[in-house]
């Protein structure tokens, strides 16, 4: 389930390490090429709770909900210069969503496995817009084999980042976005859930 972002004061204090925001991805233009979002935490809720969540209900919008999750974490960074963990959990969940919903097309079941005849077609890629790009790979398994590690990179830099207020492990165990890394990344995802620290009373809407 989506992790939405906590509207209290407190948010500013439960962020973490600036180190955890990673380079910028080739695939999109700079937030400056993409028109001027007002720093402000209005901008910020509004951008994610308003914009990312509602586009990650739908399937086809998931690569659109990344990227609208990446340009909240751009704008957390420039208000607070620290990452938004709850924009990095939610654009993990997208590519997870994602590469589910492409196993389903391909096999009539996401169950846990990516065969190696998917096709690469520009027109047959679930959310082709979120990285990596389709264009840098021969074989669609290789494509979602990467696609799963940026996911699971995005769910350890949400967890470094996300101090006490970060999802606990039985939510992360539980939340269906993350199924296909669950499967895919075992080994990942368990030492995730090893990361995962003391949790604390949360004031964000439920998921």
């Amino acid at each position: 389930a989506p992790w939405a972002f906590p509207r209290s004061p407190a948010w500013q204090a439960n962020m973490a390490n600036p180190q955890c925001r990673g380079p910028p991805n080739p695939n999109e233009a700079p937030i400056a090429d993409r028109g001027p979002v007002p720093p402000t935490p209005e901008a910020f809720v509004q951008l994610h709770n308003g914009v990312a969540m509602p586009l990650m209900q739908r399937v086809d919008d998931l690569g659109k909900a990344f990227w609208a999750f990446t340009q909240a974490n751009d704008l957390h960074g420039r208000l607070v210069g620290r990452p938004s963990a709850e924009a990095l959990y939610n654009a993990a969940c997208c590519l997870s969503r994602a590469v589910e919903e492409q196993v389903k097309r391909c096999r009539g079941s996401a169950d846990g496995k990516i065969p190696g005849d998917l096709p690469l077609a520009p027109g047959s890629i679930v959310a082709p817009e979120a990285p990596p790009a389709v264009g840098a790979f021969t074989s669609a398994r290789a494509f979602l084999d990467a696609r799963a590690d940026l996911a699971g990179d995005l769910l350890l830099r949400a967890i470094h980042c996300g101090g006490p207020t970060c999802p606990s492990a039985a939510h992360m165990q539980a939340d269906a976005d993350l199924y296909m890394l669950r499967k895919l990344r075992p080994s990942l995802f368990q030492s995730a859930l090893q990361q995962v620290g003391p949790r604390v009373p949360s004031a964000s809407a439920p998921c």
